[in-house]
C-alpha cells in the first residue's frame, strides 16, 4: 500500500492547492517520498490551513518546485511500487485533491477506487473499547491525534507535516491490522 498524506492551502479541492505530499510504502516503510511545491496560479490560501500545516505565505511563494513537478515526482516514486492501493487517515480529502491535481495536468487516475482508511479501522477499535468519540452533532471525532493517543504514541508536533503524518498513519495501520509495531522510531 501507499500510505499518503498531503498538506493543502485549504479544504476546497477545486479552489485550493496541494503544497506538500508525504508517502510511505507500507510493505517497505524505508521507501518514502516527500516533496513541497509552490501553489498553482490563482489557488486560494486560507490562514487556518496554514496554522495547521505550519507553512507561511512567504514559504509558499519561495518554493522552487512547481505543482506539476511535485505531482510528476510523486508518480515516478509510485511507479515501481507493486501494491498501489492508497491508504491514509480520513483519506477522502487527499484523494479529492490528488484527483483534481491529476485532472488539471491531464494525467489519468491509475490508483483504483478502493482505499484503506485508518479512520474506519480506528472507529471499530474505539467502538469495541467503549471509547467512541462523537462531536456534538453526532459525527465521528476520531482524528489522527486521538488515534495516536489511543495507541500510546506521543510524537506529534503542533503543526502537521505530510511525511510525518504518512509515517504515523502507516504505524497506526500496522498496529490495527497486524497488531505490531512498524517503524522503529514509534516503538
Amino acid at each position: 500500500m501507499i500510505v499518503l498524506d498531503m498538506e493543502m492551502t485549504g479544504i476546497d479541492h477545486q479552489k485550493c492547492s496541494i503544497i506538500s505530499i508525504g508517502a510511505v510504502e507500507f510493505e517497505h516503510p524505508e521507501n518514502k517520498f516527500y516533496g513541497e511545491c509552490h501553489i498553482w496560479e490563482g489557488a486560494e490560501i486560507f490562514d487556518e490551513a496554514l496554522k495547521i500545516n505550519g507553512f507561511t505565505r512567504t514559504q509558499l511563494a519561495s518554493q522552487q518546485k512547481s505543482h506539476k513537478q511535485l505531482i510528476e515526482e510523486f508518480l515516478a516514486w509510485v511507479k515501481p511500487i507493486k501494491n498501489k492501493t492508497i491508504a491514509g487517515q480520513s483519506l477522502w480529502m487527499d484523494i479529492a485533491f490528488l484527483k483534481v491535481a491529476l485532472a488539471r495536468l491531464n494525467i489519468p487516475w491509475e490508483f483504483g477506487h478502493r482505499y484503506v482508511d485508518s479512520h474506519a479501522l480506528a472507529y471499530e477499535h474505539f467502538a469495541r473499547a467503549g471509547k467512541l468519540i462523537l462531536k456534538k452533532e453526532g459525527t465521528s471525532d476520531i482524528n489522527l491525534d486521538k488515534i495516536l493517543e489511543f495507541l500510546g504514541i506521543k510524537v506529534r508536533r503542533n503543526t502537521h507535516n505530510a511525511l510525518e503524518d504518512a509515517q504515523l498513519t502507516a504505524e497506526v495501520l500496522s498496529r490495527f491490522i497486524y497488531g505490531k509495531n512498524l517503524l522503529e522510531k514509534y516503538k
